[in-house]
């Protein structure tokens, strides 16, 4: 027997020593002027006139331009491939799991303070677990529901195979939507086009996300201490999905 489990994930860049470090090392190395820059483009960057731009050759132009902007581009290039890859469960990592079974209360898992992500995803799938009532000698199949929920369900999955962290039962990431779960991104745009969230909940009259929250904003909240409201936004997604499929299957 499947269960309606409502699911939402938030995840962070990866936690690794020295991974900025080493973005930034490799756009140093790679940093270069744009190709298809003329002399008047270069110059102007640099806040010189026209009549200094026509007295610098171009390859001397391109280098003085490389000299002004690698430090501060490099450095805003590796910051955004470090941020981004809390959108890759290959280095990426969790920070809390959110979930309600049919209309039952929302529980969240969340990283305390020098937990590791292993642990994190035992604690949610014990959690879980218990919910399903497989300590009943009964266990129940999840049937996951969440706004683009299979990215959720890879990044679990991905992340457990990792970390080496069994999980209890599927997490079905390469199934089919209304089949394996149920995707409500999907179940409005159609497959493979999308809608965020805050654009569904516009359009059928419900609630926003909190304090204009969104997941670019997670890692900031997490890196200034504001846990709760990872932990807040987290869960509102959750119980937002739950009303958005609710309205969309008439219930």
């Amino acid at each position: 027997m499947s269960f309606d489990v409502f699911l939402d994930c938030e995840t962070i860049p990866t936690q690794a020593p020295e991974a900025l470090e080493s973005l930034l090392a490799d756009a140093l190395i790679t940093f270069c002027a744009p190709r298809a820059a003329t002399k008047a483009q270069l110059g102007a960057d640099l806040g010189m006139s026209d009549s200094e731009i026509r007295a610098v050759p171009l390859p001397d132009l391109r280098l003085y331009w490389e000299t002004a902007k690698r430090e501060e581009m490099s450095r805003a290039k590796a910051v955004k491939q470090w941020r981004d890859t809390s959108l890759n469960p290959e280095q990426g990592e969790l920070f809390s799991i959110s979930w309600a079974m049919n209309n039952d209360s929302i529980h969240t898992a969340w990283r305390q303070p020098d937990q590791s992500e292993a642990n994190l995803l035992l604690e949610a799938f014990s959690s879980m677990a218990h919910d399903l009532g497989h300590d009943e000698g009964g266990p129940r199949r999840p049937f996951f529901i969440g706004h683009n929920v299979r990215f959720d369900l890879g990044f679990l999955w991905k992340r457990a195979v990792i970390l080496g962290v069994k999980p209890p039962f599927r997490l079905p990431w390469d199934g089919r939507h209304d089949n394996q779960f149920y995707c409500t991104m999907t179940a409005w745009a159609g497959f493979n086009k999308s809608v965020s969230q805050d654009r569904l909940c516009q359009l059928l009259g419900l609630e926003l996300k909190p304090d204009g929250i969104d997941g670019s904003k997670v890692w900031d909240l997490v890196a200034d201490l504001e846990y709760g409201k990872v932990i807040e936004y987290n869960r509102h997604d959750v119980e937002t999905v739950r009303k958005i499929h609710n309205r969309i299957n008439f219930k």
